[in-house]
């Protein structure tokens, strides 16, 4: 454990007294009523989205929250994937406003799809957008995920089962509706 320590990701670290552990971001889990709330929801993403061939959005209120102030500060640029916006979506207008779920009226359809380089184990996705705004899906994933693409430019980045970050990688675009056949079974967040 020490040699760990003291050699974090291959940097060497001088003594005791230098030793800076990474950024955890918390993650809790994901309790059995979000499930059931999600399956509930199934049916009405289906139709929002129009394209029952494609794996359904699962992005609502009750499976992400807000990073805090703090939890910004400790993600390294290495590990963040930087997407440009997509200038033809749907722009929010506040929090309270689901509209950009709703390909069908209007939505976001244009996404990234990411890995984490280490697909073979749990890991959450998150999102940072302007200078101190940020949020986590609670929703755990194992191998790549769609993410949609917004009006602005947006970084994302995962993290592990116990919050620490995980380097990612972008595998490819689409867009809803349009999925190449690999895409379409890529839960979409």
């Amino acid at each position: 454990m020490l040699y760990f320590l003291l050699k974090w990701r291959g940097k060497p670290m001088l003594g005791v007294s230098s030793i800076v552990l990474p950024q955890r971001i918390e993650v809790h889990p994901y309790p059995s009523w979000k499930r059931r709330l999600d399956c509930a929801c199934e049916p009405v993403m289906a139709w929002a989205q129009e394209y029952v061939k494609e794996a359904t959005q699962e992005t609502h209120f009750w499976n992400n929250r807000r990073l805090r102030p703090g939890e910004l500060l400790g993600l390294e640029d290495m590990m963040v994937v930087n997407i440009d916006g997509d200038p033809a979506a749907l722009r929010r207008l506040g929090w309270w406003d689901w509209r950009f779920h709703i390909p069908r009226w209007g939505g976001w359809r244009e996404y990234v799809v990411l890995q984490p380089e280490l697909s073979d184990s749990v890991w959450y996705p998150g999102w940072l957008w302007g200078e101190s705004a940020g949020g986590i899906s609670l929703k755990p994933l194992m191998g790549p995920v769609r993410l949609l693409r917004g009006p602005g430019a947006v970084s994302f980045f995962g993290v592990d089962a116990m919050g620490y970050q995980v380097p990612l990688r972008n595998i490819g675009y689409g867009r809803i509706g349009e999925t190449p056949l690999g895409h379409a079974p890529i839960p979409l967040r």
